[in-house]
């Protein structure tokens, strides 16, 4: 049996308590860490598609050589936005085949597992809408 002895003024529970605050400042900052970058992430999409939008518009207005360049540009943002909506499109195959799948198990977490898929799904739906207007 361990005793809580103190020793200056301080117990064995007064540092566990710091520990486990310490800990869970730890984690939260972690967490803002992972959601500033998923935030930034997106925007950085965003951005993306909305410079390949500007650029398309433009891309026959200016000399040869800074069409060129301008182009070269454009094709680098259309590679990038087309791996994304195929990823995005993968997700969404994929999530609808584990529908299928769970539809045939028999357990109560089932309508659960379905109802966070189907939102799952809605969300990539919506994601996918700035792709494939870009490429439609």
């Amino acid at each position: 049996m361990i005793v809580n002895k103190e020793y200056d003024g301080i117990t064995l529970d007064d540092i566990m308590m710091d520990e486990r605050e310490s800990l869970g400042k730890v984690v939260t900052n972690q967490d803002k860490i992972i959601k500033d970058g998923l935030d930034n992430l997106i925007n950085k999409e965003k951005e993306i598609i909305h410079e390949y939008k500007v650029m398309n518009q433009f891309k026959d207005k200016f000399t040869p050589e800074f069409n060129n360049s301008l182009i070269d540009e454009i094709e680098k943002r259309k590679l990038f936005l087309l791996y994304k909506m195929q990823s995005k499109q993968t997700q969404y195959d994929s999530l609808i085949k584990l529908i299928e799948y769970l539809s045939f198990l028999d357990n109560k977490k089932k309508n659960i597992d379905i109802e966070n898929i189907r939102n799952k799904l809605n969300k990539l739906e919506e994601d996918l809408i700035p792709y494939k207007e870009l490429f439609q």
